[in-house]
């Protein structure tokens, strides 16, 4: 028991710390300036740049060399802001499911992070706990342990009580006296003093590191690097289709290169690549704001598709704070005693939120608990026989005294009553369970011998104890956000169907009437379970193994599955659901790793407010790779056409760097930071077997890039018959396309919504890049050196109303092509 030990005081602990070091394995170095200048480097858009360079300084225009290299610098150094932006948000999630460990310090058992934990602490475990720490075994009761992360050994091995000499050995075998880091507690308790911490351990010295956060490339991730796979082939095919055209049509080599290079540029979008690492990382920090914690960095995308919620009622829906609401005991027991055995057994420093509420409800009632007894064995919870019995031993007596309580059916059965008693007592149970109670029951036994299970023991029955569990305030307006967002709810629980229909009606379930149970579905067929759960919302007294079945008959059924669990038996539910969510603190360390998502808080509200900020993570994400996509067309188009036509050339490696300029931070920061519409919950989900870039997305884009193309070229060709100079139709064609370039990021910005009520209601950071872009806009007409550089001339009165009008024309027919869209195809299969 934890009263035998003292452990360390905290002046000693942080002392230890100081020499021994944090409790952690060597972990990877972050990205260093020349790390992230390299790998920006080996871009296929950077090596293009950096041949651009070259070429200018072999035919001498240093000038152009120059600002060219500076541009390159830029981009380096908003590659490295963002990066580092990354970093940063992956670096709080690290922080945020950094696992914590219950020690003895000072007499007390506190909570602390596992990386604090030094030699000589006491750890507090228990079943489904990973071990943090290599430990001597000083108290145990029923302890084995999964040491197949270091052994290979595929059965848990039992453990026994250190004998304070024997020196720690390698791990290996049954009833050895120590545990070891990284290793798993199937059954059992136990008290242990830690030996060896971090690097020093069995795990750190095979070097065996456990990532919490997984950074795995995303389906979309995948789909869209094929992608640009494919526009690169497309790139370097037209690039040696433009440079022989110049070569061997004009005879200008050097040109051609230059030509092919920009076109090269035009066509490749590096902004993809940004989007999808900006905006999955800044999502699952933003996701982890609201009390959820993303282990697994794809389970974003998937987040916001979720059809189905199978939520557990205890912690999730309520707060998982019980309180003794009801006693009813037999005739000729007294509540005193029903109290009394019932705190027998229960653990004395207990975290279970049952046992607590009992101890409390004892202390209340001033029940004075016999102090001069030992606990001498414990009989453990299973799924064979649902309850728990301690067995007890008086000073000086050679009797043994059982206290034992569980589920009513268990203990009614291990009582062996009369048919009359029993069904007097299961009626008792529905009547308490009815009004939402979480019912108990609760027996008692003394003898002389330690029977090898429950079912031996002749209990006497004692009572019965009502608990409640009041509902969260913020789950029926949760519920009612999933209903209209065309999300089914079921409740999963292991209570009674007259508790669980209680708490589903107060928190407004749908079809509450129609409550399955787990015999019943150990009854059904897969075929049947699947009909079952395509109606049902309620399922109750339901095991572990059920969960599994129940959550494989939904995803049969075609529906994207996301569960909630906190037991070591739920993990092969959480890890078959598409979205397996761990239940916070009250959830074990198994159930955590097989989980994608950490509900931190157990709150069901803000595991809603996580699935709409997935839906605004994945919106978001499809509106910049449309815009990004739209936006290359009209850069792409006017790189190809003019040298077609012997036209001159209007844009060069400079001005798509300038492009890129504008086009990075605004796809990148800009569409990030757009909050949701109003309407993302009112949607029903997307259905996640359509690809990303589908025909209606690639449609769009074109559609709107084609419009500002063709303005584009109609003001090359206008310009030229008005007898406009080559710079001056370049100046006119630049500005046409970079305020049409603004345009296209409104109109894509918040998908339906007009380019207009876009603008207004744009974020502070967008009203910023635009203001920014126009006045760098301004700068290279205005300022005669920077004139120079990108080749642009000052414009007369005609130049800048023809570059004024041409845009407006731009982002009005931008606007009519959106009018037309939101009659024409529904804007849920675009956005």
């Amino acid at each position: 028991m934890s009263e035998k030990f003292i452990g360390l005081t905290e002046a000693e602990a942080a002392k230890k710390l100081e020499i021994e070091g944090f409790n952690s394995l060597p972990q990877d170095k972050k990205k260093g300036f020349f790390s992230i200048l390299i790998s920006t480097l080996k871009e296929p858009m950077f090596i293009l740049l950096i041949i651009s360079v070259a070429l200018y300084f072999f035919l001498g225009d240093f000038k152009e060399a120059l600002a060219l290299s500076g541009s390159i610098c830029i981009i380096v150094a908003i590659s490295f802001y963002q990066n580092q932006k990354t970093e940063k948000a992956l670096a709080a999630l690290k922080e945020l499911s950094e696992p914590m460990a219950k020690v003895i310090r000072e007499g007390i058992i506190k909570t602390i992070p596992a990386r604090e934990i030094v030699p000589e602490d006491i750890l507090v475990l228990s079943e489904g706990e990973r071990i943090p720490a290599d430990a001597a075994i000083l108290d145990a009761n029923n302890l084995t342990v999964d040491e197949s992360i270091l052994t290979g050994e595929s059965l848990a091995v039992s453990k026994t009580v250190w004998n304070s000499i024997t020196p720690i050995r390698r791990p290996g075998g049954p009833n050895l006296p120590f545990l070891y880091s990284g290793t798993l507690i199937t059954t059992g308790h136990c008290y242990a003093k830690v030996i060896f911490t971090g690097p020093k351990s069995e795990i750190g010295k095979i070097g065996k590191a456990l990532s919490q956060i997984k950074r795995t490339k995303s389906h979309l991730q995948e789909e869209t690097n094929k992608f640009i796979y494919k526009l690169a082939l497309l790139g370097g095919i037209l690039c040696l289709v433009v440079v022989i055209i110049y070569g061997v049509i004009r005879n200008n080599w050097m040109e051609g290169f230059l030509a092919g290079i920009t076109l090269s540029l035009s066509i490749l979008p590096e902004e993809f690549v940004v989007i999808m690492t900006v905006f999955l990382a800044l999502g699952a920090w933003r996701i982890s704001k609201k009390g959820v914690l993303t282990k697994d960095i794809p389970a974003i995308e998937t987040l916001g598709a979720t059809t189905v919620l199978c939520v557990d009622k205890t912690g999730t829906v309520t707060f998982n704070k019980m309180s003794v609401a009801e006693l009813f005991h037999q005739e000729n027991t007294s509540e005193q005693e029903l109290l009394e055995y019932a705190v027998s057994a229960s653990r004395k420093n207990t975290f279970d939120p049952v046992e607590i509420a009992i101890l409390e409800k004892a202390k209340n009632q001033d029940i004075k608990i016999i102090e001069n007894k030992e606990l001498i064995k414990e009989y453990t919870f299973s799924k064979e026989i649902m309850a728990i019995t301690n067995v007890w031993q008086l000073e000086g007596s050679k009797n043994y005294i059982f206290s034992a309580k569980g589920a009513p059916e268990t203990i009614i059965k291990l009582c062996k009553l009369s048919k009359t008693d029993e069904r007097k007592f299961i009626f008792q149970v529905s009547e308490m369970a009815s009004t939402g109670l979480k019912v108990l029951a609760v027996a008692k036994a003394e003898g002389t011998s330690l029977p090898k299970t429950q079912n031996e023991i002749n209990y006497k029955f004692l009572g019965l104890i009502g608990l409640v569990d009041p509902v969260r305030p913020t789950v029926p307006a949760a519920i009612q956000v999933c209903h209209k967002a065309g999300i089914k709810v079921i409740m999963v629980t292991g209570d009674y169907p007259e508790t669980a229909k209680f708490v589903a009606h107060k928190i407004g379930l749908e079809n509450i009437q129609d409550v399955v149970t787990g015999q019943e579905v150990s009854k059904m067929s897969d075929t049947e379970l699947q009909k079952v759960v395509a109606t049902s919302c309620i399922f109750a007294r339901i095991i572990p193994e059920e969960k599994l079945r129940i959550v494989n008959a939904l995803k049969a059924n075609g529906e994207i599955v996301a569960m909630t669990g906190d037991g070591i038996n739920d993990a092969p539910a959480l890890a078959a659901s598409h979205i397996g969510i761990a239940l916070g603190q009250r959830s074990t360390d198994v159930a955590k790793e097989s989980a994608s998502l950490v509900l931190l808080n157990g709150d069901f509200s803000s595991l809603v407010e996580a699935i709409s900020l997935g839906r605004r993570i994945y919106t978001n994400i499809k509106r910049a790779v449309m815009y990004t996509l739209a936006i290359h067309v009209p850069i792409a188009g006017i790189a190809l056409i003019p040298p077609l036509f012997h036209l001159p050339l209007i844009l060069f490696p400079l001005h798509i760097v300038f492009l890129e300029l504008f086009i990075d931070p605004s796809s990148a920061i800009a569409f990030e930071t757009t909050e949701a519409d109003k309407d993302t919950m009112l949607k029903h989900p997307r259905r996640l077997n359509l690809p990303f870039l589908d025909n209606k997305t690639l449609y769009y884009s074109i559609i709107q890039g084609g419009i500002i193309l063709s303005i584009c070229l109609g003001v090359i060709f206008f310009t030229r018959y008005l007898g406009f100079t080559d710079s001056a139709t370049r100046t006119i064609t630049f500005v046409c396309l970079i305020l049409s370039n603004i345009g296209a990021m409104f109109a894509n910005i918040n998908g339906p919504k007009n380019i207009l009520h876009s603008f207004i209601s744009a974020t502070k950071s967008i009203k910023l890049i635009t203001l920014g872009t126009i006045t760098l806009l301004l700068a290279t007409i205005l300022i005669p050196g920077l004139r120079n550089l990108f080749l642009f001339s000052e414009l007369n009165t005609n130049g800048i109303l023809i570059a004024i009008i041409s845009s407006l024309i731009s982002i009005t027919l931008i606007e009519i092509f959106e009018l037309i869209m939101k009659t024409r195809i529904k804007k849920d299969d675009i956005y």
